[in-house]
């Protein structure tokens, strides 16, 4: 195990190609998507993109509701990219009261940008159902961007000054309130 220097190089870090600390606040992102069977109808066994994900996107759950009453189909969300693809939610519509699923993932998955979130209709067992075409469903991915991409609203301050004379060196750390560097 390499051991820690006792001096530590404090010239590197306001210098010409190493960006500024940047604070952001991934929390907790959440896409939702409503979709009304009867405007648009499915049919079962075909799966339907319902939208992309931001770059890096990490989805950590999933939630199917059931606003209107729908036929009696078994709804799927998952993931598609590339050649793989992961069941994020099921849940069992047109019952006696309006559904709800929601699933936490055991494991969080990392999506990328190009994968989407698909919804897909398939026929409850001794149920005939060749087309989805009422009903109203709403689904909702929630998790977080690691990247911060997406997250406009967040305010960094500034980090360095237009005053600074000579080389790209760094001014106060707005959040240490110190110089990062002197020289």
């Amino acid at each position: 195990m390499a051991s820690t220097p006792n001096v530590v190089d404090v010239t590197k870090f306001g210098e010409g190609g190493v960006a500024d600390p940047v604070l952001f606040h991934p929390g907790l992102d959440a896409i939702k998507r409503k979709v009304n069977f009867k405007a648009t109808p499915l049919t079962p066994g075909t799966s339907y993109s319902l939208f992309g994900l931001p770059k890096a996107f990490v989805v950590t759950g999933a939630f199917v509701e059931e606003t209107v009453k729908c036929p009696k189909v078994n709804i799927t969300l998952g993931t598609k990219g590339g050649t793989a693809s992961d069941v994020m939610a099921a849940t069992a519509l047109g019952g006696a009261t309006l559904a709800r699923g929601a699933k936490q993932l055991a494991t969080a998955k990392v999506l990328d940008e190009g994968d989407i979130v698909a919804l897909t209709a398939t026929a409850q067992s001794n149920e005939t159902v060749t087309s989805v075409d009422f009903g109203e469903v709403n689904v909702v991915v929630y998790g977080f961007a690691p990247y911060g991409d997406g997250l406009g609203n967040v305010v960094t301050p500034d980090y360095r000054t237009v005053e600074q004379p000579g080389r790209n060196v760094a001014a106060i750390d707005p959040w240490q309130e110190t110089a990062v560097r002197t020289a």
